[in-house]
Formats: structure tokens, sequence, C-alpha cells
């Protein structure tokens, strides 16, 4: 039981910066970048996940991408 007695395990901590990181990405990209580019970006950064994993952590993180809209002429 001597993980009970821990503050905040390794895995929380990465989990918590890898979720910062995601954050950051998902706004610098307004909102349009989905797991797969999430991961790719992750992965450049340095961190070892698995695209799954880029998407639970979007899915907790409540964010979904959204598509540009494209331009169309009314007349």
């Amino acid at each position: 039981y001597k993980w009970k007695s821990q503050i905040t395990p390794e895995r929380l901590q990465t989990k918590e910066k890898i979720c910062q990181l995601i954050l950051k990405i998902f706004k610098q990209s307004k909102g349009t970048y989905g797991a797969p580019r999430i991961y790719r970006e992750l992965i450049s950064s340095g961190y070892s996940v698995s695209e799954n994993t880029a998407a639970k952590y979007m899915k907790e993180l409540e964010l979904d991408a959204r598509h540009k809209r494209s331009y169309r002429v009314q007349t």
C-alpha cells in the first residue's frame, strides 16, 4: 500500500504535463487538431504516448476537433 501514501505519483505528474501540452497544441491549432495530429506533436516533443492515449486525454479534457468551414459564394 505504498502507493496510497504517495501524494502525486509519477504517472499522475506525467499525465498532467501531457494534458497541459495537449491543451497548448489544441489552442495553437485553433481547435482543429484531432487525436492523430496531437499524437504526432507529442511524439515530436519527446513524449512517448500512443494515439489512443492522446484521444483518451482529449476526451477527459472535453476537447473535440472542429473543421474550418470553407467559404462559399452565396450568389
